[in-house]
This record gives structure tokens, sequence and C-alpha cells, in this order.
């Protein structure tokens, strides 16, 4: 954790001229020590932090945008606690125009849930991810139109609208 302190503090780290990789191309998804089934303790005590902190994927993403996007509470957290660079992660759009808000609504083709649970539970936790994360946006961010003309909710309501209506039929076959 002293590195996340330093990293707080420090006025070294200039987080507004970060720039893509410039050293060859990058995965979407390459961040350091963010693997999707990894978690922010590996993040949190190496120096992995500094460098996945500055990074920016070839599309324009920080680690807060992937961090949401493969669910990642860990690292979220880790992320939120650092005042100074969370206020530049906030603000940051990737090159589709998508804010971290956004990142909520965008399902992962390899999505697989951890549990074997109801369609209503599982709309239940992207709920509560998508409200976690309106929670640390600024309120002009809420509603910013991506490239594809959707807000963050419209693209989470679309995106979940099959869920959605398979928790309906089941509540009212349950009931």
């Amino acid at each position: 954790m002293v590195l996340v302190e330093s990293l707080q503090t420090s006025s070294a780290i200039d987080l507004s001229k970060t720039k893509p990789h410039k050293y060859g191309p990058s995965s979407s998804d390459d961040f350091p020590s963010t693997e999707k089934e990894g978690s922010g303790e590996e993040l949190s005590s190496s120096n992995s932090l500094k460098q996945a902190v500055e990074h920016i994927d070839n599309e324009e993403r920080t680690i807060l945008h992937v961090a949401i996007k493969y669910r990642q509470l860990e690292v979220f957290e880790l992320v939120s606690n650092m005042e100074v660079v969370m206020r530049w992660m906030i603000r940051r759009i990737d090159n589709k125009g998508n804010t971290i808000l956004h990142m909520v609504g965008i399902k992962r083709e390899d999505y697989v849930p951890e549990k074997l649970r109801g369609p209503a539970f599982e709309l239940q936790d992207e709920l509560i991810w998508f409200e976690r994360v309106k929670a640390v946006t600024k309120a002009h961010f809420i509603d910013h139109r991506n490239n594809e003309k959707q807000t963050a909710e419209g693209l989470f309501a679309n995106t979940y609208k099959d869920l959605r209506n398979e928790a309906k039929v089941l509540v009212l076959v349950l009931a």
C-alpha cells in the first residue's frame, strides 16, 4: 500500500499527458496484472500498479475501463481510493466514445457467470455494478453519448434487455 500512497501524493506523474504505449502494438486488454481472472492483490503489491495506472491501451482505455468491463471489483476499489488518479481516469473516453459508465453496458464475448444463478440475480449484479460506477462518474458524463449515439443507460438497457425479459418470464412463472 506504500506504492498506492506515494502515487496519490506524488506530483511527478503528469497523468494528463499519458499516451498509448509507443514501443509496439498491444492487445486491447493488455494491462499489467489485470488478467480477466486476476485480482487487485498482485497489482497493489508491486510496481505494476504505477505502470497499469499510466497505461492506455490501443483503444484509449485506462485500467479503470478494463476493470469495469471485466467486473474486477478489487482493481476498481484500488483505483477508486487513489483520489488524484481517479479524477483523471473518470474523465477518460475511449476511441469509441465510451465513458467508464458505458463499460458496464458492454458485455464480454467470453462471459460465463461465476455461479449458476437465475437471470434475475445476474441482472441484479449488473445493476449493482451500474450504480457503483455511476456513483463515481461526474454528472456531465452520465448523459454522454458514445460514437453510436447511445447513453450509458441506453447501452446498458439494450445489452441486458434479453436478460431482463428472461428474468421477467421466470418471475411470472414462479409467482
